[in-house]
């Protein structure tokens, strides 16, 4: 039965993605409800705890990851593409109205434009699994 479902997951540039979790550990309440994850960002970098979730949705076959979903979507054209998508399963007019977890963004500690290419090095080399699995390519 699992073979004939659709299965959807998204994915996120990698550097958003580990921007988006630092975030969320310095400034969720519920990840960090005394204040003590005071890292900074190249702390954070340093000790490659990134959220690459390539396990979650990916399989060992022979060897090699390969991917489970029918459909991977990028998250910086999800409002886009997940309508699409969803109208081609046949359900139409889906529109995405929140965005979970955004507060955790709104003391912005780091933007892209401020993380250095080795520390860009760094993250896409801990999320090469993930990158192979999904086929995505970022940079282009």
């Amino acid at each position: 039965t699992f073979g004939q479902m659709t299965r959807i997951c998204v994915e996120r540039e990698p550097v958003e993605k580990c921007i988006s979790h630092f975030h969320m550990l310095r400034n969720s309440a519920i990840h960090n409800p005394d204040g003590a994850y005071q890292h900074s960002w190249a702390d954070y970098v340093a000790e490659k705890k990134f959220p690459n979730d390539v396990f979650r949705y990916s399989e060992n076959r022979d060897g090699q990851r390969v991917s489970m979903m029918t459909h991977i979507l990028r998250y910086d054209r999800l409002s886009q593409d997940l309508p699409a998508l969803l109208a081609d399963l046949g359900i139409p007019d889906f529109h995405l109205t929140t965005r979970a977890k955004s507060e955790y963004s709104r003391n912005r500690l780091i933007s892209p434009e401020q993380v250095t290419p080795e520390q860009r090095a760094t993250i896409y080399e801990a999320f090469a699994p993930s990158l192979r699995v999904s086929g995505i390519d970022w940079c282009a």
